[in-house]
């Protein structure tokens, strides 16, 4: 029974060292394929890294502002865009940015803006040769969907912490991308100009009228003063002494009102001659010389996946040779088996007939 494990681990191991030495011919055998294929599938797969266009992201970012203006007249103004945002903070600034830079008005107007001899609308638009035969309502639909195409082209976002606002595009043209940055800024700023100049200009023109009915009410006052002055030289009764006092308290209330309009006009006419608010860029723009896409990491990946699929295809080799060498094995070991049992058969035959004779 030793001798039986003895010879069985005796075979174990000469089929271990049969296994690797297969193993090792199996792969020096094919080490060119292995080679051609490692190599092929690594510069494939670095070859569709760098095939794939160079995308670049530009940037720009702008500081919260906080409105000069009364926060009613801003949100008066921002009403068509359906916000409804209680505070004039510089997170809802930021937030202001985001809704006004995301609307039709600032988006049709930097498509409109003329760049490289055309307009920024044209170079965007499928055709750009074919934008000049369009007709009136395709022209328009275009236009509708070039500015679904910029809104969803721009990346805005507000940082809580510090409330400050980015804009970012990311594409293959970063000249084209940081002008359009540029231009939204741009339209950005002039929307809050027009609407605040708009909201004084309103404001000046209700404190110039109520200027005027104060200002009658106050000549109205100042004469019944002194025609009750010269109707009375002296004043003995207390009715009189009260009617003097309520004459001249009007004069008094109708003096007060009168300067206080008075200041409010203007401070309102500095608003409208410029005193408005601007936005803080503090980095515009610029064109990006270095890519964002398509990154290390992404050739990585892909010599990593293409390695993968060399390790599994000689695996995969190693394991139809593994199978067939265990096959091999235990058909040989199956057929010295059956041999010694042959052997054996033969020998108690013969044993057993030795006696009789």
């Amino acid at each position: 029974m030793d001798s039986q494990n003895l010879l069985s681990g005796e075979s174990i191991g000469i089929y271990l060292r049969r296994f690797v030495e297969g193993w090792i011919r199996f792969l020096w055998h094919r080490r060119k394929n292995i080679i051609v294929y490692g190599v092929g599938i690594a510069a494939l797969s670095v070859g569709i890294a760098l095939i794939t266009p160079k995308k670049y992201m530009t940037t720009a970012s702008i500081l919260p502002t906080k409105p000069a203006s009364p926060v009613s007249s801003m949100l008066a103004q921002l009403g068509s865009f359906g916000l409804n945002l209680g505070g004039a903070s510089t997170t809802s600034m930021a937030y202001y940015y985001l809704k006004i830079i995301d609307s039709q008005w600032v988006l049709r107007r930097t498509l409109e803006t003329p760049f490289r001899g055309s307009t920024v609308e044209q170079i965007l638009y499928d055709d750009p040769k074919g934008w000049a035969s369009l007709k009136p309502n395709e022209l328009e639909l275009a236009r509708q969907k070039l500015v679904f195409k910029l809104r969803q082209a721009l990346m805005i976002g507000v940082d809580e912490s510090t409330s400050m606002t980015t804009v970012q595009i990311l594409s293959k043209d970063s000249e084209l991308d940081a002008f359009i940055i540029n231009t939204v800024l741009k339209n950005l700023e002039t929307y809050f100009q027009q609407s605040f100049r708009t909201e004084a200009k309103n404001k000046l023109d209700m404190i110039e009228i109520r200027i005027d009915q104060v200002s009658d009410s106050l000549h109205l006052a100042e004469n019944a003063l002194t025609d009750f002055r010269e109707r009375n030289q002296s004043i003995t009764s207390p009715n009189l002494q009260m009617k003097l006092s309520r004459l001249q308290r009007d004069v008094t209330i109708n003096q007060e009102v009168f300067l206080e309009l008075k200041k409010q006009e203007e401070l309102t006419k500095l608003e409208v001659l410029g005193s408005t608010p601007v936005v803080n860029v503090l980095d515009e723009a610029i064109i990006k010389m270095v890519p964002n896409a398509p990154s290390r990491k992404v050739i990585a990946i892909s010599i990593f996946i293409g390695g993968m699929v060399l390790l599994s295809l000689v695996l995969r080799g190693i394991e139809q040779h593994w199978y067939t060498e265990i096959r091999r094995y235990f058909r040989d070991l199956l057929a010295d088996e059956n041999a010694e049992a042959s052997s054996d058969k033969k020998k108690s035959r013969s044993g057993r007939k030795d006696p009789s004779q």
